[in-house]
């Protein structure tokens, strides 16, 4: 006779299933909501944060963490900005700061404490934030040709006019087209041979982006792209060159050269590309600069900086920057500032200790992030805001915990 009672293993075993199916769910929207929906984005974190707490089994996931050091260096970014609070004096602007730097905390825990997925999985994940990308861009490109051509506005493919349908920034927006088209070049040196309609469809693709990225005209994004590519051209001299990697190289090279000749309309990226001027970002810098000698050398708190930021703008004169409340625009002299040299020196481990483990195990997908995120903290303040700390959180983490450690043959 069946036992009327469920065994106890297959209740585990159901419930360790529905666990780890809402934990794929959770990283989907949470990749598919990047961009488009910024608060469901946070759901997405939410949910899965429950589902984390919900599964349980803490003797293996605090195990996985005490063990594992690279959960500690990523949340020890988070920690040291909690000490900030301790000796400032805005204590409210403080806790504000460090709500909005949670992700930085909740996201390699539980991906660095979590099973970690299968390699289709992960490049399922990836592709996912490719689509998510090329489909805001798509809504760019409609909304810039539907005021081009039926209301005649001459500048809608221009610098502020192509991205604003979205409502996002331009450089954060440029960042993660650089992220997606290094997916795809990367995803190009698979040792996998590829159907020629696929490869096809992958090249189109990576034109797309590029041809996007110069039209957002953010100097940063397509500065980094242009160095994430020298350090590909740089890796793939050190052993033999498989052919459509190479052809990846050499037809996002040519894109990028191909873009900046053509003749565009006026106040277009090109006109913003070829004449630089002094900017109010140099100005910004200067001033954050000057306060950084009496700040040192545990910076002035998670929430003062705001205050003597104001003071310095209105003693510089700069009066517009003070009106929109803008930051410094630059993260690592936002972080001395607001925790000091330990603050620097932890954010730098950040970058330094994942880049060198990338590049010895051959894992070039997380050192080309790396380089994206680093030359996009010289000229924004990324983890100042939800976008920036949510993106460069995210990605960190399930590159280094599903990728950079995870052995894989034939991945590069």
């Amino acid at each position: 006779m069946a036992s009327l009672v469920d065994d106890p293993l297959n209740v585990q075993t159901r419930r360790q299933k529905v666990h780890r199916a809402i934990f794929l769910f959770g990283l989907s929207l949470f990749i598919g909501s990047y961009l488009l929906w910024m608060h469901v984005n946070i759901y997405a974190l939410i949910l899965l944060l429950i589902n984390w707490i919900a599964e349980g089994d803490f003797t293996r996931k605090l195990s996985r963490i005490k063990e594992n050091r690279m959960i500690w260096l990523f949340i020890s970014l988070y920690f040291i900005h909690a000490i900030g609070i301790f000796y400032t004096d805005d204590l409210q602007l403080g806790f504000q700061q460090l709500e909005r730097k949670l992700g930085l905390l909740i996201l390699p825990l539980i991906l660095g404490s979590s099973r970690p997925l299968k390699p289709k999985r992960f490049r399922f994940m990836l592709w996912l934030f490719v689509t998510t990308i090329s489909i805001a861009l798509l809504i760019c490109y409609v909304n810039a040709a539907y005021g081009y051509f039926l209301l005649n506005r001459t500048g809608a493919f221009g610098v502020h006019h192509f991205h604003e349908v979205l409502g996002i920034h331009r450089t954060y927006f440029g960042l993660t087209v650089a992220f997606s088209a290094t997916i795809v070049i990367w995803s190009l040196s698979y040792r996998r041979p590829e159907k020629t309609v696929l490869l096809g469809a992958k090249l189109l693709l990576l034109a797309f982006l590029l041809l996007s990225l110069f039209l957002l005209a953010s100097r940063m994004p397509l500065l980094s792209m242009v160095a994430v590519i020298v350090l590909m051209v740089y890796l793939r001299s050190l052993k033999m060159i498989r052919k459509w990697s190479l052809t990846s190289i050499f037809v996002a090279l040519a894109a990028i050269f191909l873009l900046t000749s053509i003749d565009l309309p006026k106040s277009t990226s090109l006109e913003r590309l070829s004449n630089y001027e002094e900017t109010s970002r140099q100005d910004m810098w200067k001033a954050g600069i000057e306060l950084l000698p009496e700040s040192l050398p545990f910076g002035y708190g998670l929430g003062d900086v705001d205050h003597f930021r104001k003071d310095i703008y209105l003693k510089k004169g700069l009066y517009k920057v003070y009106n929109l409340n803008y930051n410094f625009h630059n993260q690592y002299l936002e972080t001395a500032l607001q925790v000091g040299l330990p603050g620097l020196a932890i954010l730098l481990a950040n970058f330094i200790i994942v880049f060198v483990i990338a590049m010895r195990r051959k894992k070039f997908l997380a050192a080309y992030l790396i380089v994206l995120v680093s030359m996009g903290f010289l000229t924004e303040s990324m983890l100042h805001t939800q976008k920036g700390v949510m993106f460069y959180a995210f990605f960190n983490a399930l590159l280094t915990f599903n990728y950079l450690f995870v052995e894989e043959k034939n991945d590069e």
